[in-house]
């Protein structure tokens, strides 16, 4: 798509990303961008992200061939409701919220045949406009979730739009995107919290907390997410995500008993057969990672290996993450050791590479 206009409403992290996505690489002919915090507009007016700021939800947004919502789940509805009068009527809707079902709910039924749900799977800890990157979705999946109202030519051109950012479009129904990141995403940050909670009521929470800095605090990273946004997700897909923690129970209980009878192998070898079967397998040592944040161009790969290699480092694996929500790194390379972990940092950042820590 070409010359096509696009509104864009939230320049937070995802918002801003968008605009600056649009710009450099989809031919975006003209960007509207809102946002309730004017050091964000004025921000993303002064990188060429946006064309025009938008004051309200008005006529403003009347001329754009796709509107990307990227506020709170909640405000989805009414932000629909008030930007149907002054839309064109072939002007696709979406968002970009990690639920979808009390979306859909919420939708005027006038607005089902161009609205189309979506949910790139990328994003860091940190928020805001000056967190955004014009790479962020580059081989990422980026859900999108039509219902049988949905124009077939309204997901079509929004595939087109996704495709055209560099990321992976993949289409499944509202309610099966809803079930799929309660045990991906939603359940797992509730983990990572409780084993975070759970240590800093130790009695030895102050050793503990020297101690994290390996392993315990990878698998726990995501707890330093937004506790709001993460409070607005749990609430509004709490049915799934109560089924999930119910199976967690059960695991918990089923991780009880391999431990009382002497059985615990047979329990880590079912989990380890099936994480193996992930694209990117990891192995149960240490993982000596490296995330660098690149955009997508021919060569890029083979310029951070040969860099590395040149340091006389080996790169055990390397490899694009496609799926990285709450957290940055496009590309990941693994190391040998914690000696060419630092080496390899060092490298990158002399020569510009932006390193996610």
């Amino acid at each position: 798509m070409e010359n096509f206009i696009a509104g864009i409403v939230g320049l937070g992290l995802i918002g801003g990303s968008l605009a600056q996505g649009l710009r450099a690489k989809c031919g975006a002919g003209k960007i509207i961008g809102r946002d309730t915090s004017r050091e964000a507009v004025r921000a993303a007016l002064r990188d060429g992200a946006i064309d025009q700021a938008a004051e309200n939800i008005d006529e403003t947004f009347a001329p754009c061939d796709v509107i990307f919502l990227c506020t709170s789940v909640r405000t989805i509805p009414g932000l629909v409701e008030r930007l149907l009068p002054v839309t064109k009527q072939d002007c696709v809707l979406t968002d970009v919220c990690s639920t979808k079902l009390s979306i859909m709910a919420g939708i005027p039924s006038e607005a089902a045949s161009r609205y189309v749900g979506g949910h790139p799977m990328a994003g860091s800890e940190k928020t805001g406009y000056m967190a955004a990157r014009p790479y962020l979705f580059e081989n990422a999946y980026y859900i999108l979730t039509p219902t049988r109202q949905t124009r077939p030519e309204s997901l079509n051109k929004l595939t087109r739009v996704v495709s055209a950012l560099g990321a992976i479009p993949m289409i499944m129904p509202p309610e099966t995107h809803d079930r799929a990141v309660a045990a991906i995403s939603h359940a797992p940050h509730i983990v990572a919290a409780m084993l975070v909670n759970l240590v800093r009521g130790s009695e030895d929470s102050d050793i503990m907390r020297r101690l994290a800095a390996g392993g315990f605090k990878d698998i726990t990273r995501i707890a330093s997410s937004d506790p709001a946004m993460w409070n607005e997700i749990c609430v509004d897909n709490r049915g799934e995500i109560l089924k999930i923690l119910s199976r967690l129970k059960d695991q918990l209980a089923c991780a009880e008993e391999f431990l009382n009878t002497g059985r615990a192998e047979e329990f880590f070898k079912a989990a380890k057969e099936y994480r193996d079967s992930f694209q990117t397998v990891t192995q149960p040592e240490r993982i000596y990672e490296i995330k660098i944040d690149v955009e997508d161009k021919p060569g890029i790969i083979a310029v951070v290996a040969t860099l590395l290699c040149a340091g006389g480092l080996n790169i055990k694996n390397i490899g694009v993450a496609n799926s990285r929500e709450y957290e940055g790194g496009v590309l990941r390379v693994e190391l040998d050791s914690e000696t060419s972990l630092r080496t390899g940092r060092e490298i990158l950042r002399k020569y510009n590479f932006q390193i996610c820590e």
